[in-house]
């Protein structure tokens, strides 16, 4: 038997020609009955996928697809490294969906994949690696300014690094991508950079904590090239459900349980199962904020759709304060961006049980929001189908610092 086993496709950056480019490596592994087989002859086929569509059609789009005779972009030997063969195809462009199928015979019986890939903008999409360097070099950029420290690991072990910068004791708060297709990272830290630059004296008043990613095994996976939105952590609970608060309340947005562990939105077995939640809880419980920023949507983009716990439905002062909040904001991020204001824009009643806003409305009684995009700025809602580009993050980043040094100048009193 002919076989080829462990098919993986990966998007990674390397160096070629004297620049960086963006490929495509795949990496599997032959058998022949059952045993290593050090005969290399393979042949890969590739197809362009235009039909699927991101955060509409999921992983089992690529379940049933088969390549064409005319798919076939290398035929013949490889170098095996101790069973294993790597290919690499440079031959790809940033933004598109490739399917790969490597067999040992042309259309024989035993093909494998496919293998799906979306080559992702790096600009955009930041790796695990470069996140951490940005935000040690935060620190080694502002040694006087920035703290560093480390609250958590991942389910895969990475370390959660958070970076409280300016005045410690009285601060607000932003995580970036609770959920691992969201934002966060990108905007947060140039941001940060920014505001430590030029508004130096408000930090001085009021500080941030931030931690720039928390669902990062799963986001790296995206970067990595997954083309479907992943939203849960790597054992599949949403991080977003998980909080002690209100926890036992089923939730049924978008039309799902909470409860089921089948669904995007499961809630997890328990409060706080999950390191990423117990992680986020100790860097509020130390950072003690007087508002949090939560950042969410999609594709390493949001905006001004500030949105609060359904807790907090029936607290008319604290609605009344989130409202204000909103405003301002809004009003200091459109100004940013060149957008019409919005009047009399208030707070969405929306994060759920379990949610980050509602653990720190139950416990802290602070301003709490998850920001989304809002519907009427289409100058950032191609990142709904996965087509964020620079320009777009550095629109939002602009939005978000204008929107954050009205809050700085808020709680610095």
């Amino acid at each position: 038997m002919k076989k080829v086993l462990k098919l993986n496709a990966r998007s990674v950056v390397e160096v070629k020609d004297g620049g960086e480019c963006q490929c495509v490596k795949l990496n599997f592994q032959v058998y022949k009955d059952g045993k290593p087989n050090f005969g290399s002859k393979v042949i890969i086929y590739r197809r362009e996928e235009t039909g699927y569509v991101f955060d509409y059609d999921e992983w089992e789009y690529f379940d049933c697809l088969l390549p064409r005779e005319d798919e076939i972009v290398f035929d013949g030997e490889l170098e095996i490294d101790n069973t294993f063969c790597e290919y690499t195809d440079y031959d790809v462009e940033v933004g598109k969906t490739y399917v790969y199928w490597v067999g040992r015979e042309r259309f024989g019986e035993y093909l494998t994949g496919p293998a799906p890939v979306t080559v992702r903008d790096r600009r955009v999409w930041w790796h695990f690696d470069e996140i951490l360097e940005k935000t040690y070099a935060l620190q080694k950029d502002f040694p006087n300014d920035v703290t560093l420290e480390q609250v958590g690991n991942t389910v895969y072990g990475k370390p959660l690094v958070a970076a409280y910068v300016g005045n410690r004791k009285n601060l607000i708060a932003c995580v970036g991508a609770v959920h691992a297709g969201e934002s966060g990272p990108e905007i947060l830290l140039p941001l940060v950079r920014e505001l430590l630059t030029e508004h130096h004296e408000l930090l001085e008043r009021c500080g941030m904590a931030i931690l720039p990613v928390v669902n990062a095994d799963m986001r790296e996976k995206m970067v990595d090239g997954a083309p479907w939105y992943i939203r849960t952590n790597a054992v599949g609970v949403d991080l977003n459900r998980n909080f002690d608060a209100d926890w036992e309340l089923i939730d049924y947005s978008y039309n799902l349980s909470s409860a089921d562990y089948r669904s995007p939105t499961y809630r997890g077995p328990y409060p706080n199962s999950e390191p990423e939640v117990r992680a986020l809880i100790k860097l509020m419980e130390s950072a003690a904020p007087r508002a949090l920023f939560s950042f969410h949507f999609l594709c390493s983009i949001t905006a001004d759709g500030l949105i609060v716990s359904k807790s907090a439905k029936d607290d008319a002062p604290y609605l009344a304060d989130a409202d204000e909040v909103k405003q301002i904001y809004s009003d200091s991020f459109r100004d940013a961006i060149g957008a019409q204001r919005r009047e009399n824009y208030k707070a969405g009643i929306v994060c759920s049980a379990g949610s980050l806003p509602t653990y720190m409305y139950r416990k802290h009684g602070i301003p709490a929001f998850d920001l989304e995009i809002s519907g009427d700025l289409d100058m950032l809602m191609d990142c709904k189908r996965d087509q964020t580009t620079p320009e777009m993050v550095d629109i939002a980043r602009r939005g978000h610092k204008d929107g954050l040094i009205k809050m700085l100048e808020r709680y610095s009193v």
